[in-house]
Parts: structure tokens; sequence; C-alpha cells
């Protein structure tokens, strides 16, 4: 299956430039098929997509790192479920690399802030605001338009706040570097669009500038902002961004519950749930499990009785 993964992979990247929720799901669908429950990770492990097709993708410049961010999406799967990260080793590293090589630095700019978003997620912090820091200075060297400078400030603060976050810390500095990234992502924001404005930022909008600053918010120990931006983000998503409305129905969840308020904080997990299953999404699941977790402390509560009973109903349907 390696072969035919990458080459999956590297098409669906390179037509449009996105990595692909979609393309991530179905990778993940077809490896569970091949090789069953843990089908995600046998692929991931292989000789061949974890080594030779890596080394394969370096070697063709720009474009196959753009592929190489699908193929670190698809690791990201495995990674957060077993902390199977071994295979990464090197890869954010040649990336980081090849895009400062590149002579697209639009191009570069994008690979750089998703490789620093999936870098968040897979828990490498390091690298994380390292990709952050190269992708915003790309952009800057390459006069890009506000909209797109905007959502690279929210990346990088985004990297700041989970590092953090991840380290079990909320201190001050990193608060103030959070609060002044965004106050500067909401001021490029505020100039508009324009004809200059590259492709992948074309969906970035008020609902995701929220959505990311509510996200940072949490992590550095404010939820009650974290609270106020993710409901603002689902107004503005409402019914027509499946997969971005349930994420933010988690985050809500998660802030309320950060501040002891465990009903609000079911109401809106409670609403996440039917998503996890029509999205067929291991991500969407994962959050609605993640927070199931968090509630542990009150599990003997009636409430958290009937949230988790419905959980297992819902999921097990």
């Amino acid at each position: 299956m390696g072969g035919g993964v990458l080459t999956g992979i590297s098409r669906g990247c390179l037509v449009g430039l996105v990595s692909g929720d979609e393309l991530h799901d179905s990778w993940c669908d077809a490896a569970v098929a091949e090789h069953g429950d843990h089908g995600v990770s046998e692929c991931v492990r292989s000789d061949v997509l974890g080594q030779a097709a890596l080394a394969s993708a370096f070697e063709g410049g720009l474009q196959h790192v753009v592929a190489l961010v699908g193929v670190i999406d698809v690791a990201a799967c495995a990674a957060l479920k077993e902390r199977v990260t071994s295979i990464l080793a090197g890869c954010f590293g040649k990336a980081l690399q090849l895009s400062k090589a590149a002579d697209d630095p639009m191009t570069a700019t994008w690979v750089l802030a998703t490789l620093a978003q999936q870098a968040c997620d897979l828990g490498h912090g390091r690298w994380a605001i390292r990709m952050a820091h190269a992708a915003i200075d790309a952009a800057r060297s390459a006069d890009a338009p506000p909209r797109a400078i905007a959502e690279l400030l929210v990346r990088q603060a985004r990297a700041n706040a989970v590092t953090v976050h991840n380290a079990g810390a909320h201190d001050a500095h990193t608060r103030r570097q959070v609060t002044e990234l965004l106050a500067q992502a909401d001021a490029a924001f505020a100039k508009g669009t324009s004809d200059r404005d590259p492709a992948w930022s074309a969906e970035f909008g008020e609902a995701e500038l929220a959505a990311e600053a509510g996200y940072c918010w949490r992590r550095v120990g404010e939820p009650q902002r974290a609270a106020l931006y993710a409901e603002q983000a689902l107004r503005g998503f409402g019914t027509a961004y499946a997969r971005s409305t349930q994420f933010n129905q988690i985050h809500a969840a998660e802030a309320y519950l950060d501040q002891g308020e465990l009903e609000h904080a079911l109401a809106y997990a409670r609403a996440a749930v039917p998503a996890a299953k029509t999205l067929t999404s291991t991500r969407a699941i994962g959050h609605v499990r993640a927070f199931a977790t968090q509630i542990h402390p009150h599990r003997t509560t009636r409430q958290v009785k009937e949230f988790n009973d419905y959980l297992t109903t819902e999921l097990a349907g």
C-alpha cells in the first residue's frame, strides 16, 4: 500500500495545495480496511511510508514538500492515538530547509504554517514555534497581503500557546506574547481582503479568526475569553461547516469546564457528539473522547453519568 499511499497523497495535495481532511480520512479508512483496526499505525510504521517515501519526497523540492504535508497529517492520526512519533524525526527540519530555498515564497509560507499546526498537534512544541516564526518571516519578506498575515499570526500564537500548555505552565510572558500576536492578527484582518490573497487564505474569515483565538486563550489559562471566542466562532460557522462547528463545540465545553461550569460544558459537549459519528472522522471522535476523559473527576454526578451513557450509545450505534 505504501507507494500508492504517497502517490494519492501527493496528487491530492498538489491540486489546490491543500492537505485535506477528506483525503486524510479516506486514507485512514483505506489503511484500516487493509490492515484492520491498527491499519493506520501499521502503514505509518512501514518502511515504505516511514522511510523510502519520505526520502523520495525530500528529493523533489518544494512540490514534494507540499505532498509531505499530507503524509505528516496522516502520520498525526496514529501519532496522536498511540504516540508513534519516531518516524517523524527529521521531517520538520528537512521541510524547513527546502521551504526556505523555494522559488515560490507564498507556497513555502503555506507549507511552513501547515507544518507548524501539525507540529502543535503532535506535541513537537519546539518545531511548531520554529515553523510558525519561519512562516511569518517568509510572508513578510514576500510582502504578503494582510489577510494572509493575519492567518499566519494566529498560527504563531497557537504554536506559543500550545507549547506552554503542553509543558504544564501558564507563564505571564507567553500570555503577553499571545495577546500581542492576536492583537496584531485582528489589526491585519481588519484591513480586509486583497486581489493578492493566496488561495490558501480564502476561507480564513471572522469565524476562523475567533476559533483560533479561543483555542489560544484556553491554552494560556484564560478560559472565560476562550469560551467567548468559541461561541463567537460557532455563531459564524452556523451549520455550513460541520467539522469546525464540532471542534468549537468541544472547545467551548472545555473552556466552561475549566471555569467549573459543568452543566454548561456538558451541553456543548453533548451537541458535539452526533457530528463525531456523521463526520466519520478519527479526530472528531477523538475530541469527544478527550472531553469525556477530562470530566472523569465528576463521574459520580448524575449529569456526567447521563452524558457518558449517551456518548457510549451514540458511538456504538
